[in-house]
């Protein structure tokens, strides 16, 4: 079967690359004699773009191709011309487990040497070189916006004139109470849609850091932890089932897209918002442009004696060098160029977040709302990726269906927990 599989990609992949011209993978020199590296990337905002076509002025020794995608295209188009032999000098992916295959495969250049000669490890913080590596040798440098979770956002000048007051932490059993009055008051309580499965992977990321550290995801991805007997994880669906039966969320919330739930907050249907601080960027004018008074909580507590100990404060987009590019001093330069402080300013006045560069985290101003505790808190907290990176696909996937059939009640905890450790029992003996 599996056989089978990676030939379907192969063919998909040559099927794909045949529609694409050419010269997108052109490699030692261009027309102009001068050493040629293409660029895959994601389609970017005004000052990050500005920034990134610079590039051609800083180094016009070199032919510089870039080829853009949406997030999504990318992650695909990337995937399929390695799969093909067809693919990019220069190009990014999600960090952690879709990044690891990349290295696995030899198609990742180990940039260990010029990293530190460059000083790249300056750029960037521990857990994220950790991250990128394997073996002691780097591969990657994490140079994305850093989106925090562990947060709800909350209409506070709706809430005020109900008379509603909500701590900045609360239980899940005193929470659904104030849900109960929200819905009293003719709003619903938190927006969230998981119609694609993705929102609720990153809840379960939030409440197994509220029952563990982050080490219980290198546990379970090791086998020394299992989904069915963890009693942390028991506790994090547990919870997450607790909200969404007491009515914490918008009805409708399994069959509604995120970005719709986004939306309902903004125009006032919803009274919360549970979202990476990313949600912004979704509104006209950005966070400035919300239309009330803002405020926050931390995601409600699993109990009393609950608390974060760690966060998905990560820099999710790895660049990375061909391990087979014909240029390897222009693809050093091109990163070098996309890793530094300027980049990581542009993307935070772009996207007004958090970046994967310390020096230029401490020094930023970002909007109000997220300088309050809930996302401040964090900071300090143990780090590791987004959940929905965290373990392989096939199990990503399986937790998508397993994690909405518990909420909604069409299948027990129980049986939810065996089957997302069945679909990981499986990845595990892949390796």
């Amino acid at each position: 079967m599996k056989k089978n599989r990676a030939f379907l990609v192969l063919a998909l992949a040559a099927a794909i690359i045949a529609f694409v011209p050419a010269s997108v993978f052109a490699g030692g020199k261009s027309d102009s004699g001068k050493p040629k590296v293409t660029i895959w990337w994601s389609t970017t905002a005004d000052n990050i773009n500005a920034y990134e076509e610079g590039i051609h002025k800083t180094y016009p020794q070199y032919d510089i191709e870039w080829v853009r995608y949406p997030g999504e295209d990318l992650k695909t188009q990337t995937r399929l011309g390695f799969a093909s032999g067809a693919a990019p000098d220069v190009t990014m992916t999600n960090a952690a487990e879709t990044f690891h295959e990349y290295i696995d495969q030899g198609y990742a250049l180990d940039i260990t040497d010029e990293y530190f000669k460059r000083g790249w490890d300056k750029r960037t913080y521990p857990e994220f070189q950790a991250a990128n590596s394997k073996n002691g040798r780097v591969y990657g440098i994490s140079i994305t916006g850093m989106h925090l979770w562990q947060t709800v956002y909350y209409n506070k000048t709706r809430l005020d004139a109900m008379g509603i007051r909500i701590p900045n932490r609360i239980t899940i059993d005193d929470f659904l109470k104030i849900a109960a009055q929200v819905k009293a008051n003719g709003m619903q309580p938190i927006a969230f849609g998981d119609r694609d499965g993705w929102p609720a992977i990153l809840l379960i990321g939030d409440y197994l850091l509220q029952s563990s550290d982050p080490s219980l995801i290198d546990r379970l991805n090791s086998g020394q932890a299992h989904w069915d007997t963890s009693p942390e994880a028991r506790a994090a669906v547990d919870a997450m089932v607790r909200m969404a039966k007491g009515g914490a969320f918008v009805p409708g919330w399994e069959s509604q897209d995120h970005n719709a739930a986004i939306q309902s907050f903004i125009g006032g249907i919803c009274a919360m918002l549970y979202n990476g601080t990313w949600w912004g960027s979704n509104v006209d004018g950005g966070i400035n442009g919300v239309p009330f008074e803002l405020g926050s909580f931390t995601l409600p507590l699993i109990n009393a004696n609950s608390s974060p100990k760690g966060t998905q404060f990560w820099s999710d987009m790895v660049i990375f060098i061909n391990s087979k590019t014909k240029n390897l001093q222009a693809a050093y330069d091109v990163v070098d160029y996309m890793s530094t402080e300027e980049h990581a300013r542009a993307l935070a006045r772009d996207e007004g977040t958090f970046t994967g560069n310390p020096a230029v985290n401490a020094s930023i101003q970002l909007a109000p709302i997220f300088m309050t505790e809930p996302l401040t808190m964090q900071a300090n907290l143990p780090k590791m990726g987004y959940m929905d990176h965290a373990f392989p696909i096939p199990t990503i996937e399986v937790m998508k269906v397993e994690l909405q059939k518990a909420m909604t009640g069409a299948e027990s905890v129980d049986q939810a927990l065996k089957n997302i450790e069945a679909s990981h029992a499986a990845e595990r003996a892949r390796r």
